[in-house]
């Protein structure tokens, strides 16, 4: 693909597909009636004004997460502009007045390793402005302010719980009677799970991993593999450790990590998977990581590299600290980057919400798709 706004022509190289016609809504028609009856490109923003807010929560585990959320927001006047990490301005509302009128999807994302929950806000203000929910926990002692590496075994077991424990805290507290999102979350209609690195590992444990001690200690040299069975050997109850939460009804994994705890149980995985890398990317290599994790994944998938990308292309990383060697050429631009991952990731959710219309911006059936930046 030569670029994010000329796939195929229009879409994806080589695939022969055709867009759907656009659909608009004009940004102050944001009423539920039209915006229910209406689906734009994915490539577009949505009518709503992306709204935060933060909290916490404390899981079964018993470790704190700091949340944050995102989500559709009237534009009625109320609500301050947010700053990320104190800041970076965003062109959303802090605490602005949700729109709740009927429930919405719900995307619950996990950040990369020593990350942080707002690290690829350009997907979730994306979403939230197309309708969707998006939350976030932090992976407490694995975020930048507290990453302790004597833990990984640990936040192997206990990151995909924390997602689990997140929608847990959606729907009985910030969407339960009187919560700030009250009225906005359906619980029966599950979530979707997004991450990046080891929260592409996280979003894929979700979907299909049960790790056993066997595997962990014959894994090695592999990611996490040493930490897992030192943490199985410590505690012994804790294997086999089945990571799965059936309320995921879809997974989307950028640049994931760990294909070797993973392989075991990945061609068991049934619910729809989206699998991006990047070509750039030193850390967690397409041909080492994401192609394999991809080949050996179960039914309902799709691949797609970003010849051109880095490993931290897919967060807003360059935002916050524009040394990291991603954010210059031969790198393909952050925003370029971010229209590409935005488009494809919210063609494939909303495709699996009955948007029959996404298919046009995703491959054929086990095709797989390269983009560069390259004219």
């Amino acid at each position: 693909m030569r670029n994010a706004a000329a796939w195929c022509g229009v879409v994806w190289v080589g695939c022969g597909a055709t867009t759907q016609p656009s659909k608009t809504i004009s940004a102050d028609s944001a009423d539920s009636a039209t915006a229910e009856d209406t689906w734009l490109s994915p490539d577009q923003s949505g009518p709503w004004r992306p709204s935060t807010f933060a909290s916490e929560l404390t899981p079964a585990h018993g470790t704190p997460l700091d949340v944050q959320a995102w989500y559709p927001a009237m534009d009625d006047g109320t609500g301050e502009s947010f700053r990320y990490a104190g800041i970076v301005e965003a062109d959303i509302l802090a605490d602005g007045t949700p729109d709740c009128a009927v429930p919405r999807p719900v995307v619950v994302f996990s950040h990369g390793n020593s990350g942080i929950n707002v690290q690829s806000w350009f997907f979730a203000e994306h979403m939230a402005a197309r309708g969707w929910v998006v939350v976030a926990p932090n992976h407490t002692y694995n975020t930048f302010l507290d990453d302790d590496s004597s833990r990984k075994g640990e936040l192997t077991l206990r990151r995909p719980a924390d997602v689990a424990a997140t929608f847990d805290w959606l729907v009985e507290t910030a969407a339960g009677p009187g919560g700030p999102l009250d009225g906005c979350v359906d619980e029966t209609a599950g979530y979707a799970v997004v991450g990046h690195s080891f929260g592409g590992f996280t979003a894929m444990a979700v979907a299909s991993a049960v790790l056993t001690a066997e595997v962990a200690a014959s894994c090695a040299p592999g990611w996490l593999c040493a930490d897992l069975d030192a943490e199985f050997t410590a505690h012994p109850e804790l294997a086999p450790a089945d990571l799965r939460d059936p309320r995921a009804w879809a997974a989307v994994a950028w640049t994931p990590a760990a294909y070797e705890l993973l392989q075991p149980t990945l061609g068991q995985a049934t619910i729809p998977t989206l699998i991006m890398g990047g070509g750039r990317d030193t850390l967690t290599p397409v041909p080492t990581q994401v192609r394999p994790i991809y080949e050996a994944y179960g039914d309902s998938k799709a691949l797609g590299v970003l010849e051109d990308a880095g490993h931290y292309s897919f967060s807003n990383a360059c935002e916050l600290l524009p040394s990291y060697e991603d954010c210059s050429p031969p790198f393909q631009a952050p925003a370029e980057v971010h229209a590409i991952v935005n488009t494809v990731t919210a063609a494939f959710l909303e495709l699996h919400q009955g948007h029959d219309e996404a298919s046009a911006w995703l491959p054929p059936a086990d095709a797989e798709l390269a983009w560069d930046s390259a004219e």
